[in-house]
């Protein structure tokens, strides 16, 4: 039997019925994938196969009425939230581990860039600080028109003028278009109460489309590193990210993503590349921090339109 001391305990937080529904083993395979770890991790941390814990799951899903892993850890706040806090406290410990390394050392520029990276191989995802990054600034410049910010700009400002509905679908499709991404997409921030922080895609264009309306738990998405730093960050996502959240999407090899704020609401603009590992430069983060200024603006007026039509306030959605 296995032991009940690896990953957040889950066993005594359960007052929905779940418990009742699942064997030990079950749970306690559920418990670690709704913590996020991977498949190959539970396997190793039970010293079973990958096969074994992939029938498990499925097995999980079929009862709890479940189609991925977030709606999994949805079901599991306690165990997340403990999770979350384990990692927290080991990203803590990591960073303060990196800033000594770097008073004790000079490392190469590539080093440096290297070691900007915040990389997890159970996450899939790697952020670094866009603004402190000393490789993008000579990353080098794609051929554009000279007037393709200002094309941009007029562009989104037509439609505010004259169709203020469908604007937050014409910035991005601006940000696609003038910054050659393979996708682009609006984030808003979001939470029920008592409920888990989350974030919903509310306008997308490009390959990551059929996504438009979905959502990704706070703790386990880039855009919440973003508004926690407050600053622009490049980022990449791979294979280990989507199958965490139960889905199949092409990997991200070049990302930006721009934090936004609208009164109490924020979010996040954000433009990615599948193809290339440096698809975005100077030009292209001025233009698109322009383009998170007027997403800003867009979504507190979609609020407020929302508001008065219903004659009473309302969450943002």
């Amino acid at each position: 039997m296995e032991s009940q001391e690896s990953g957040p305990s889950l066993h005594t937080a359960n007052g929905n019925g779940i418990h009742s529904r699942l064997s030990n083993r079950q749970l306690h395979i559920a418990e670690l994938a709704a913590c996020g770890y991977s498949n190959r991790d539970i396997a190793s941390e039970l010293q079973t196969t990958e096969q074994i814990v992939k029938n498990v799951l499925h097995s999980v899903f079929d009862k709890l009425g479940v189609w991925n892993r977030v709606e999994l850890a949805n079901r599991f706040p306690r165990s997340v939230e403990s999770w979350i806090a384990m990692e927290s406290q080991r990203q803590a410990e990591l960073e303060r581990s990196q800033k000594l390394l770097q008073c004790k050392t000079l490392d190469s520029k590539a080093d440096q860039v290297s070691n900007q990276f915040d990389k997890s191989a159970e996450s899939g995802m790697e952020l670094r600080d866009l603004l402190a990054d000393p490789e993008f600034p000579h990353r080098k410049k794609r051929r554009r028109r000279e007037c393709t910010a200002a094309e941009a700009y007029r562009s989104v400002a037509r439609v505010f003028a004259d169709n203020p509905d469908v604007i937050l679908q014409r910035l991005v499709e601006a940000a696609t278009t003038f910054c050659g991404a393979d996708s682009a997409g609006i984030s808003l921030e979001e939470g029920d109460g008592d409920g888990p922080e989350r974030f919903r895609w509310i306008a997308i264009s490009g390959t990551f489309a059929p996504f438009l309306g979905g959502t990704t738990p706070r703790f386990f998405s880039p855009c919440g590193t973003t508004l926690d730093r407050g600053r622009v960050q490049l980022y990449r996502v791979g294979k280990t990210y989507y199958d965490y959240l139960g889905i199949k999407a092409d990997p991200i090899t070049d990302g930006v993503l721009i934090p936004w704020q609208a009164g109490e609401m924020r979010g996040t603009l954000w433009v990615v590349s599948h193809r290339h590992r440096e698809a975005f430069d100077l030009s292209d983060l001025k233009l698109i921090d322009g383009l998170a200024d007027f997403a800003a603006i867009a979504v507190e007026n979609r609020f407020h339109q929302r508001t008065s039509q219903k004659g009473e306030k309302v969450p943002a959605t």
